[in-house]
């Protein structure tokens, strides 16, 4: 889904923006996308530890600033790629999960599904990510039953996006 977006965005913005030429001006559109996807990947980690984690400001600051130097984020910021759409995504979801566990609610298998097709990007690995926080839900490791039916319920997430992935290469 991810490189879909990523390739309706590269070609949405050739059409426009550079009248079918791979032109600066084309180049210089999607290096300002990439740049933007990763600031507010940065602005979710800055929410994320200032409403989920109750940090001071200052630390807040320091360990946003100190991610913002690390080299994958400053190479992808002016990289147009679907790893930079990915990274967004994957802290944002990230954000909503821990929202959801915050209010002791469980995520939703809807959430579970649009979060896996969009984060699934460009290798289908980056799926497992999104079912890493279902672990974590309040009371899952008190009966069997409760982790049976987690397991069960993930492995049908995943056998359905990987038939939808099968049946969609096809055509």
């Amino acid at each position: 889904m991810v490189v879909l977006f990523f390739q309706l965005d590269s070609e949405s913005l050739l059409f426009y923006i550079s009248d079918g030429k791979t032109g600066s001006n084309f180049r210089l559109t999607l290096a300002w996308l990439s740049n933007i996807t990763i600031s507010l990947s940065l602005i979710q980690i800055y929410k994320y530890l200032k409403n989920i984690t109750y940090l001071p400001i200052g630390l807040n600051l320091l360990i946003v600033a100190f991610f913002s130097v690390f080299s994958t984020n400053i190479l992808l910021s002016f990289t147009p790629e679907t790893y930079t759409y990915t990274l967004f995504l994957l802290v944002l979801f990230n954000y909503y999960t821990a929202i959801k566990f915050k209010k002791n609610q469980k995520i939703a298998g809807s959430a579970l599904v649009l979060a896996g097709v969009t984060i699934g990007g460009l290798t289908v690995t980056n799926i497992v990510k999104v079912f890493i926080p279902i672990a974590f839900e309040k009371g899952l490791f008190k009966s069997w039953k409760k982790i049976w039916k987690c397991s069960f319920q993930s492995n049908t997430y995943l056998h359905n996006f990987y038939l939808a992935l099968s049946l969609s290469n096809r055509f």
